[in-house]
């Protein structure tokens, strides 16, 4: 997901992104709105280089860390901005190669290491970024060290730079193996369930997300292992919200996941799919049903307002086709997202039925595929 990208989707669903992002980050994604301007301080040949570099290409390479890295650790965010658009501009060229991102990481990465941990959240969001885009195995590790910062805003930053990397190894030749992404799909799947800030929680589903969707030789076993971490910890963090209420914010995220989950199922097709992932994605399936149906039971979603419903109508959707795609014979025979979308107590009823038929003691995902019937109840 590019930055671009989450601030369409926050802008497009009428939320204006400087009211619902942490204040620093907004800051920082307005130092980052500029397009970089390319320029010839790097040799294109150099920076798309397919073999090792030289000691003298990586002196040169130093040479211009050097020119900016000072300024990256300024009081003044005029500055902050330029080095960090100075330092970013070689790993915007579309054929970056792995050579260059491999001395440019090693080069760069003793420069950022005391910059990532500095108490100014623009110094250290800023050079968190730096590290995600280079996207590679020691400038990754930088990263994944500042998860458990105590500002929001940083760690925000930090997972934000970790899913930049995740998308590198999609859209670029790679210079970070197989092992240190799938860290980072534990790293962040881990943190989730227990994650309070709403806004960190939902960048950290958009990374397993984009681990999702990799598709790259020899990281094949990428996309089970995010898919496996998205599922669970998802479903994870959203039992932990059953207070009779939907939260919004984590409704919006829920979309997300929902939709990688549905994606994923689609491309791989039902007789490919392993027991393992069927059974998760059927499980994050039945927690977004509890999720909707607690509400229910607890009459907070508006009635006579369907377009007040729309973010739990699509939650339901999103269900229904991850039942139907990941077990086809325990499809819902009346829509639950039609039965929510009536805004009745006539529907929310039938939307009740229907959910026990699927996570109810009796219920299809209970009896069929041996989930926990105590899992989709509130203790």
């Amino acid at each position: 997901m590019t930055t671009q990208s989450f601030l369409q989707r926050r802008v497009g669903s009428g939320l204006g992104w400087r009211r619902v992002l942490p204040p620093v980050a907004v800051l920082f994604l307005s130092l980052a709105a500029p397009a970089l301007a390319q320029t010839n301080d790097l040799p294109s040949n150099l920076v798309r280089a397919t073999a090792t570099l030289s000691a003298g290409d990586e002196d040169a390479l130093k040479k211009y860390v050097d020119l900016s890295i000072a300024d990256l650790g300024s009081d003044d965010p005029v500055k902050v901005k330029r080095a960090r658009t100075e330092l970013l501009k070689p790993l915007t060229d579309a054929e970056v190669g792995a050579p260059f991102r491999l001395s440019y990481s090693k080069v760069l990465e003793p420069a950022l290491a005391p910059l990532v941990k500095d108490k100014r959240e623009l110094v250290a969001g800023n050079s968190l970024r730096i590290a995600g885009e280079v996207a590679s195995t020691s400038c990754a590790a930088l990263v994944l060290s500042q998860l458990d910062r105590p500002e929001p805003s940083v760690r925000f930053l930090a997972v934000q730079a970790l899913s930049r990397t995740i998308e590198a190894v999609g859209r670029t030749t790679p210079a970070i193996d197989l092992e240190s992404c799938n860290r980072i799909m534990s790293e962040v799947g881990a943190r989730l369930d227990k994650e309070k800030d709403a806004w960190v929680a939902d960048i950290m589903v958009r990374t397993l997300a984009a681990g999702v969707n990799v598709s790259r030789e020899k990281f094949d076993s990428l996309p089970a292992r995010a898919f496996s971490e998205l599922c669970k910890r998802t479903g994870d963090r959203t039992r932990t919200l059953w207070n009779g209420e939907l939260e919004d914010s984590w409704a919006d995220t829920l979309v997300v996941a929902g939709s990688a989950v549905r994606d994923r199922l689609t491309a791989v097709g039902t007789a490919a799919l392993r027991d393992e992932a069927r059974n998760d994605a059927l499980r994050l399936a039945g927690d977004m049903l509890a999720y909707l149906k607690q509400a229910i039971e607890a009459k907070s979603l508006p009635t006579g307002q369907a377009d007040a419903r729309e973010r739990p109508r699509q939650i339901a959707a999103l269900a229904e086709a991850i039942v139907a795609l990941a077990a086809p014979e325990a499809t819902p025979k009346q829509s639950m997202a039609d039965l929510i979308k009536r805004a009745d107590t006539a529907g929310d009823a039938g939307f009740l039925d229907g959910a026990s038929l699927l996570i109810g003691a009796d219920g299809a995902l209970v009896k069929k595929f041996g989930l926990p019937a105590s899992r989709f109840t509130k203790k």
